[in-house]
């Protein structure tokens, strides 16, 4: 990796600030000119707010059920989907009302409780089936032990729904502790399930944090956004 870099001139772009970090801290990006951060972005205007009734009537649930969110393209153990699992097992204590749509691949078996209802959708195939699965969801839930970024919780929050999420990595970036979500205890299960009944259970608050998740979207998340900032490192280097 280094002859590779050797008598050229390195940009390193980050998708979040921790990346940045470890490219920084990293031995192969010595000698890089410039390390920084320019966040991925989401198509803000077709993955917007729908309204959450008719998405989850869509979706054959009904309108006073809870429905969390979970996706993932990835089964491996820092994805935290057995995690998620542990802490709906205490939310169900809780709050029996709550179905979990579950897109992406689907988790082993051996990590379900019966008792949870799971709408498992698969690959989401089309933008508008993604928006109304985030639109449908009274929160988003990203486990991820490690994360360099969050793209799918940042989709949800441009269709104005708040996300809760492990205290680490990218996901620092954009879940506003109180503000656009919760970032629990880094591998607490417990603290995530309560974090996660926080906003099941204060319909207002959890609105609110939803029109802030999908404000923040809008001011600095947009592939417009991406693009200037791109732009400017282009003609930064030219």
């Amino acid at each position: 990796k280094l002859r590779s870099q050797k008598d050229r001139e390195v940009h390193v772009v980050a998708g979040s600030h921790w990346l940045e970090g470890e490219a920084r801290n990293s031995y192969v990006f010595k000698e890089a000119a410039s390390i920084r951060t320019i966040h991925c972005s989401v198509d803000s205007g077709q993955l917007r707010p729908r309204n959450k009734v008719d998405c989850k009537k869509a979706l054959g649930i009904n309108h006073t059920q809870k429905v969390i969110a979970f996706g993932t393209d990835n089964i491996i153990p820092r994805k935290g989907a057995h995690r998620l699992m542990e802490a709906l097992k205490i939310v169900y204590k809780q709050n029996e009302n709550i179905v979990l749509i579950r897109f992406g691949v689907k988790p082993a078996e051996t990590q379900e409780d019966e008792s949870i209802k799971i709408i498992d959708l698969g690959y989401l195939m089309s933008i508008d089936l993604q928006a109304a699965v985030y639109s449908a969801a009274d929160v988003f839930v990203m486990p991820s032990l490690y994360e360099a970024f969050g793209q799918v919780a940042l989709e949800s929050m441009a269709c104005g729904t708040p996300v809760v999420a492990f205290d680490t990595g990218g996901p620092r970036d954009f879940v506003k502790n109180g503000q656009t979500g919760f970032l629990a205890e880094w591998d607490n299960t417990e603290d995530l399930a309560n974090k996660i009944l926080m906003l099941l259970e204060d319909e207002k608050g959890a609105r609110n944090m939803g029109r802030t998740a999908r404000q923040l979207v809008e001011k600095e998340f947009t592939l417009e956004h991406q693009a200037e900032k791109y732009s400017a490192l282009y003609k930064e280097i030219a």
